[in-house]
């Protein structure tokens, strides 16, 4: 008799996994059972209904448009509810954490787990404003288990659950073989950024503090990883400054050639307003880059402030560019930071942190 599965309700999956479905993709990378199922949005009708990825089925759900998105919350019941799973377990508060209660609601029985990836700028609104206070709480309250990439994110969970009974800190990690087998040819004056464009994302404060950066190192250069609706906003900001020849927008790119990025440079920037971790930070110290970042969110946890980088205030590019040309301009500090990073983030293996995963649904299934 087939074993029930456990189903992984992500609402995006490769080809359009950003920074918190790259948990998912390494869920299934680093399997110990072929008892997963992957529900996601069919987003685009080239891509097939039902698939496989490393012999772990993928269902799409919706109408093969931009708008599935919004629909899978409902559009991942029925699918999840025929597999008769072990295990239902959403990947993000938004679309999966909706769907995941309202599973709930209809199956009280069943076991439920959270992933937490997500650091809202909108959080306060969310828990001041009905009806969405009431939806935010219950995405937190109703599942069974709650994971968190974060403790700024548990603690988030805990205060809405009014209890830290059944929330663990899981990180999202990084795979340390992709960055070692990059060349690392570092191109002097060089800063990167793997980020959405989107205002959460800090790129307008990056590009300002970058334009700061560039008038004492007329050298430099800016080159940023990603894709985003503000996408003719960034582009209008680097016109502004004239940063044309300066700035290049790399749009999205396949992970590894992500990283191929990162390695060709000397210092990593993250300017985010909101973040839940900052698995990019994890993924630019294991290229060994040290790394400036706002002192927002989870972002702590992911670095060592003074030791693999700098912690900065938020919303401040003049802070931002002083941080990052003290390293431009100090090849050994560069060189120091970049190597503590590195040995920070090994600390943060993927396959570590997935096994942490199994173990949860190990202990939840018995």
């Amino acid at each position: 008799m087939q074993k029930s599965p456990i189903v992984i309700l992500s609402a995006f999956y490769k080809p359009f996994s950003s920074g918190a479905e790259l948990c998912v993709e390494e869920m299934v990378k680093h399997h110990q059972t072929k008892d997963l199922v992957i529900i996601t949005s069919w987003l685009d009708r080239k891509l097939p209904k039902k698939d496989k990825d490393l012999d772990i089925p993928i269902i799409r759900v919706g109408f093969g448009n931009k708008f599935d998105k919004f629909l899978y919350p409902f559009f991942c019941i029925l699918p999840s509810l025929h597999l008769k799973p072990q295990i239902v377990h959403a990947v993000m508060e938004s679309y999966a954490g909706i769907g995941l209660a309202l599973l709930k609601t209809l199956r009280p029985k069943l076991k439920t787990i959270l992933t937490l990836q997500s650091g809202n700028l909108d959080v306060d609104v969310k828990l001041q404003k009905w009806p969405l206070s009431w939806i935010w709480k219950k995405i937190h309250t109703v599942p069974d288990k709650i994971t968190a990439i974060s403790k700024f994110l548990a603690d988030r969970a805990i205060k809405l659950r009014s209890s830290d009974e059944d929330v663990v800190v899981i990180p999202n990690g990084v795979d340390m073989s992709v960055a070692r087998r990059m060349p690392k040819e570092r191109i002097p004056g060089r800063i990167v950024c793997i980020s959405r464009l989107s205002h959460e994302k800090g790129v307008d404060i990056l590009i300002k503090a970058f334009d700061k950066v560039r008038q004492t190192i007329p050298s430099a250069s800016l080159h940023i990883v990603g894709e985003g609706q503000d996408r003719a906003e960034v582009e209008q900001l680097i016109q502004q400054f004239n940063l044309q020849d300066k700035v290049t927008l790399h749009g999205r790119q396949p992970h590894d050639e992500a990283i191929r990025i990162i390695a060709t440079g000397q210092v990593f920037a993250l300017l985010s307003r909101g973040e839940g971790q900052g698995i990019v930070l994890l993924e630019a110290a294991s290229a060994g880059l040290p790394c400036v970042a706002t002192n927002v969110g989870g972002i702590p946890e992911a670095m060592i402030d003074g030791k693999t980088g700098y912690l900065v205030p938020n919303e401040d590019a003049d802070m931002a560019a002083s941080r990052i040309s003290e390293l431009l301009n100090n090849q050994e500090l560069c060189k120091s930071m970049g190597a503590e990073a590195e040995k920070f983030a090994a600390n943060f293996e993927w396959k570590e942190c997935i096994a942490k995963y199994h173990q949860l649904w190990e202990t939840f299934t018995i």
